[in-house]
């Protein structure tokens, strides 16, 4: 898979005990160098409504970005949603300009995307809570702050996959590719084939 940029994975329910986001998935999600997504898929029938909780990290990034290729095939609504810690707290104004410059119009299309901006001091709970609201699917980066935690996944950090009432995406952004990377990789290749004498 050297030229995806997006690897899609669905989700199995994993051995008694073991987190959402292990085994198979997990080694994919730690290894590939690409975007990678994994459906836990609740009844998933349709993509008009999508939630896209929003903090700016990387993953959220590569959220959003996904987001803009679904509704660009399926002409999607798209909610970013933006959790702050108190109502008297201002959002953050690059959470809006992130949402304006990855949504902007290309060759007159127009995107149907609006910013909600929600005081919460449980930003998991507050994705639920607006995951009721009709929405038909959740496309959330790997983050702490959404109760999932990239390099521990547990039963305690994954609120999300675990309760919400649709179906949930969860991407991870893709690792760029280093010049210190890009040589290992070549030296991995040249040593394949090299003949011993």
């Amino acid at each position: 898979v050297k030229q995806a940029d997006v690897v899609l994975l669905g989700w199995h329910k994993p051995l008694f005990g073991a987190a959402m986001l292990s085994g198979t998935v997990h080694d994919v999600m730690d290894h590939a160098r690409s975007d990678v997504a994994v459906l836990v898929d609740r009844g998933l029938k349709q993509v008009s409504r999508v939630l896209v909780p929003f903090v700016g990290t990387a993953h959220d990034k590569a959220a959003l970005a996904l987001a803009k290729r679904i509704a660009e095939n399926t002409g999607a609504h798209v909610t970013v949603l933006h959790v702050i810690s108190t109502p008297d707290a201002s959002g953050d104004s690059q959470v809006g300009d992130r949402v304006k410059e990855t949504f902007h119009e290309e060759g007159g299309h127009a995107y149907d995307v609006a910013l909600k901006i929600v005081p919460h001091t449980e930003p998991s709970r507050a994705v639920l809570d607006e995951a009721a609201n009709g929405h038909d699917l959740i496309l959330v980066g790997i983050g702490k702050q959404w109760g999932l935690e990239h390099r521990s996944f547990g039963l305690q950090a994954e609120t999300i996959l675990s309760r919400a009432p649709i179906s949930v995406l969860v991407v991870r952004a893709g690792a760029p590719v280093t010049a210190e990377l890009a040589e290992d990789e070549k030296s991995r290749v040249r040593d394949r084939f090299v003949t011993a004498p």
